[in-house]
């Protein structure tokens, strides 16, 4: 199973979270990235904190949000278990509400490259790399360095390194990468 690990590697005000309601016909996992401007309207009057997530639609002009774990919902094949399994393989259902964090310029992640699309497990990622969001999609994709980013947001490779994974794989690690997040956004 995929180990999905998304973190923030240093504390950030809350200004920058945004709490996302999974879209009908949706799973979501720690590092999958949306577009989180419109408040959920589904969640009737009152709601003034639960946005209703797109798929980034243009790279170059929206901002994203990602998707950061902490959560214990469902295992990818449905189960609810008990106990403490390996929290990493988790998967968000539509109709749940999950945090993502806003990618301000600067802030780091610690995320897996299971929580990536196949193009980051299938490249030898060094720092300078970058993973970007890719329209029509919620996984990150591998950009390598040197290569122009046409993004508004997009994360910088820092470093690599191994995740401990807790519960039943209190044994195993899990690949991660160290990002910062960096904008093309001239004002920033």
């Amino acid at each position: 199973m995929a180990n999905y690990v998304c973190r923030t590697v240093t504390e950030n005000p809350g200004y920058m979270q945004a709490k996302i309601n999974v879209p009908v016909g949706a799973t979501l996992h720690a590092g999958d990235v949306v577009v989180a401007e419109t408040l959920d309207a589904s969640l009737g009057y009152g709601n003034w904190d639960v946005y209703a997530p797109t798929q980034v639609a243009n790279i170059a002009a929206e901002d994203i949000a990602i998707i950061l774990d902490g959560g214990f919902e469902t295992l990818s094949d449905g189960r609810r278990p008990d106990g403490n399994p390996d929290y990493t393989q988790y998967v968000f259902n539509a109709g749940d509400v999950v945090t993502a964090h806003r990618l301000l310029p600067e802030v780091r992640f610690e995320i897996s490259e299971d929580a990536c699309d196949e193009t980051v497990s299938a490249a030898t990622v060094v720092p300078g790399d970058n993973l970007i969001p890719k329209a029509g999609q919620y996984e990150l994709t591998y950009s390598a360095k040197g290569t122009q980013v046409t993004a508004k947001n997009y994360l910088t490779v820092e470093a690599t390194k191994y995740f401990r994974l807790g519960g039943q794989s209190g044994a195993n690690f899990a690949q991660t990468l160290v990002v910062r997040a960096k904008t093309t956004d001239a004002t920033a």
